[in-house]
């Protein structure tokens, strides 16, 4: 899912994809270069350039701005994601497909609607599966690790108000009977007292 903005009424976009290095007959990774993209209109012609300098680079800035600013915010979002290649079974090679085709991260990947999942290819659908449960898993661990502090906290903080007193020590007990409250001088009488006139 390249992200495509009209401009000149033209579709731009911009997207970093990897230069493949070939050694030995075999294609190996190379460095990744910025690339911009333009389908002309009302053709299948496709201008594709790698940016390689900077002068390149704010020359396609300036001449598409939109697209490069909404490059500019899916490279912002996906510093906050998860990202892809820690996904079992996801190498860069692969992860660096996705992300040419707007799959950033893990969190971008589990949210994958069913057709940006057809244009990945064959194993996207079990990626996505892989995806939404370990950002389960990770929730669940994140929510685990919460209360676990909670609970050292509430077990570090003293002895409240006097409604938890498991952290005071206990009264020692009084035996025998409990003495009575009647004043020394009337230790017989069991009455009431009534005043004298």
């Amino acid at each position: 899912m390249m992200n495509f903005v009209t401009e000149d009424g033209n579709l731009v976009c911009f997207a970093k994809q990897m230069i493949p290095d070939v050694k030995d007959n075999k294609h190996i990774p190379g460095p990744e270069y910025l690339f911009v993209i333009v389908q002309i209109k009302g053709s299948r012609d496709k201008f594709e350039k790698a940016l390689k300098n900077e002068r390149d680079i704010r020359y396609y800035a300036e001449k598409y701005p939109e697209a490069y600013k909404v490059y500019l915010e899916g490279e912002e979002a996906a510093e906050t994601g998860t990202p892809l290649e820690e996904l079992a079974g996801i190498s860069v090679d692969l992860a660096n497909r996705y992300k040419i085709l707007g799959i950033r991260s893990i969190e971008d990947l589990a949210e994958a609607g069913d057709n940006v999942i057809q244009n990945l290819g064959h194993e996207a659908h079990a990626f996505r599966k892989a995806a939404k449960e370990k950002l389960h898993y990770e929730e669940l661990k994140a929510m685990k690790e919460l209360l676990r502090e909670r609970q050292n906290n509430a077990s570090d903080r003293p002895a409240g108000d006097g409604h938890d007193r498991s952290g005071e020590a206990e009264q020692p007990r009084r035996r025998g009977r409990p003495r009575s409250k009647k004043n020394a001088g009337d230790s017989k009488s069991s009455g009431p007292r009534t005043s004298e006139a």
